[in-house]
């Protein structure tokens, strides 16, 4: 299509494409049979099936690594209002934002207080927090501390790991290459804002040398 200033329209050669695409398997197009998109949980996005397979050398679902996985706290606009603090504590408080490249934007925003509900949604291990929308997924590796406790974000999943199956640094670093990258994409579902579920996070297989 040809890009306008507030929609996008088609020309004749745009309509040939997409004609001629519909005609038979291009680089624009593939045949799926019924069985294979009810095995692919009825997704029609386009780059589940136009997107050449990578071949995993030692391939491991994330699943058999992962000890545990959940999101964080869903905390209202308001209520974080009310347990932000304007002084340095040892609660913190860990959102998308706070990620750039990897790491994590010291300092963390401060809070009063940890709600007793939301204990559990702090880090306990050392554990690699990802966004579960984006595109690309932001990702770090977050180290329990002492001296504060990181209470995690809803739109962040908390991700343990069995480390004697797998380096937590070394899954972070798989992830965040090309190849990881190209991964998570297909693996998400949403045009717009991608967006990765649970399931199919533990379904992605990554290289696992011995």
């Amino acid at each position: 299509y040809e890009r306008g200033r507030q929609s996008n329209y088609f020309e004749t050669e745009h309509c040939d494409v997409i004609y001629d695409a519909f005609l038979g398997d291009s680089e624009l197009s593939k045949s799926v049979a019924c069985k294979d998109l009810l095995n692919g949980d009825c997704d029609l996005s386009p780059k589940k099936y136009l997107v050449e397979e990578s071949v995993v050398e030692n391939a491991t679902p994330l699943g058999i690594v992962i000890a545990s996985v959940k999101r964080g706290a869903t905390i209202t606009s308001k209520q974080m209002d009310a347990l932000l603090s304007e002084r340095p504590a040892r609660f913190r408080y860990l959102s998308l934002s706070n990620i750039t490249n990897g790491m994590l934007n010291e300092p963390l925003p401060s809070l009063k207080e940890i709600p007793a509900d939301c204990d559990r949604f702090c880090i306990k291990k050392r554990s690699l927090v990802m966004g579960k929308v984006g595109s690309p997924f932001k990702m770090a590796v977050v180290e329990p501390n002492r001296d504060c406790q990181v209470l995690v974000n809803g739109n962040l999943y908390i991700i343990e790991f069995d480390e004697v199956r797998a380096n937590p640094y070394y899954v972070k670093a798989v992830l965040e290459s090309e190849w990881g990258a190209k991964m998570l994409q297909q693996q998400s579902q949403g045009s717009v804002i991608p967006n990765i579920s649970v399931e199919k996070l533990m379904a992605l297989s990554i290289p696992l040398p011995d």
